[in-house]
């Protein structure tokens, strides 16, 4: 039974249809003989290393590592949504968190805040310094979420609950802004105790 539900969330974490589209993107590109298709699938074999490796545990880890995987998986989205785009403001990479958070964060944004390849289709990923802490945002100019919607996904602890939970629990922080067919912000506060 427990082997069950250790491959249930390797699976998850994998987003089985991300994970077809990417393939189908990489295959676009090399019929098309496409001057990035090597790139991409070094982006692809990236991705699959970074969520294999980390898809079972919560491991903290630096942000550099986090955000390089970051980049790898963008690309592939962005060769597979050709209207959207997420842009990264950064101000600091020393500190650590969970392997996967932003990554589900981002996903989330893309997949569920823009609806896929939505026109105009935009994510914010801003890391700033704050006083001992370091605060991050993920924004998208999706379609936003209604009450009802964002109720019955709490009730359910859905992943941006749970990791919301894991934030906490941590000494940090989770909130959510969203207005209905005007996107949604997702502030993550990490304290000082986890700064690098």
């Amino acid at each position: 039974m427990e082997e069950k539900s250790s491959q249930s969330v390797k699976l998850s974490s994998l987003k089985p249809h991300f994970l077809f589209n990417a393939l189908n993107s990489v295959k676009c590109e090399v019929i098309s003989d496409a001057s990035d298709k090597v790139d991409l699938l070094d982006d692809f074999a990236a991705y699959l290393r970074y969520i294999l490796r980390f898809s079972e545990n919560n491991n903290v880890i630096s942000a550099k590592e986090i955000v390089a995987f970051l980049g790898s998986y963008i690309r592939l989205e962005e060769a597979r949504y050709d209207q959207i785009r997420i842009i990264f403001e950064v101000e600091t990479l020393h500190f650590q968190m969970e392997a996967l958070t932003l990554f589900e964060l981002i996903y989330n944004a893309i997949h569920h805040g823009l609806g896929g390849n939505a026109p105009d289709g935009k994510v914010w990923v801003r890391i700033q310094k704050g006083k001992g802490e370091v605060i991050i945002e993920i924004e998208d100019n999706g379609k936003g979420i209604s009450k009802e919607a964002y109720q019955k996904a709490y009730e359910e602890k859905r992943s941006l609950f749970q990791i919301k939970e894991s934030m906490e629990s941590r000494g940090g922080s989770f909130r959510i802004d969203t207005k209905e067919n005007r996107g949604s912000t997702i502030y993550l506060v990490i304290p000082d105790t986890i700064l690098c």
